[in-house]
């Protein structure tokens, strides 16, 4: 059964922007969890950064949206990282919601990030 649908569309430059006054290390620490942060500390140039930063925050904003109100997340507890091509998710519930699945995609143009949640009830 679903449980939930999210989107979040961002404006890339917004966290450009971010990144070019020099505040991005203080964001990544708001918005991503450690393991996050660990790959974060690891890239090399703006444009680089850029991308992830935008990356987890629109599927992070997406996953929010899908599973409010049945559950209010933290940035924190949703950890988003690559499995060879493809974005993947850990989300950490509360042991009431343990078995969710979830289902991720996004998508970027130019200056455009979408990014797509589906909750579903195993």
């Amino acid at each position: 059964m679903i449980l939930g649908v999210g989107v979040d569309i961002l404006h890339i430059s917004r966290i450009a922007a971010v990144v070019r006054r020099g505040a991005a290390d203080r964001f990544a620490r708001r918005i991503l969890d450690e393991r996050e942060i660990e790959q974060f500390q690891r890239i090399k140039g703006e444009d680089e950064q850029t991308r992830y930063l935008a990356t987890r925050w629109g599927v992070k904003e997406a996953t929010y949206k899908a599973a409010y109100p049945l559950h209010t997340l933290r940035w924190h507890d949703i950890c988003v990282f690559k499995r060879g091509p493809k974005l993947h998710m850990t989300i950490r519930w509360p042991s009431t919601l343990s078995s969710i699945s979830s289902h991720l995609s996004i998508s970027h143009d130019h200056n455009l990030l979408v990014s797509y949640v589906i909750l579903e009830q195993l």
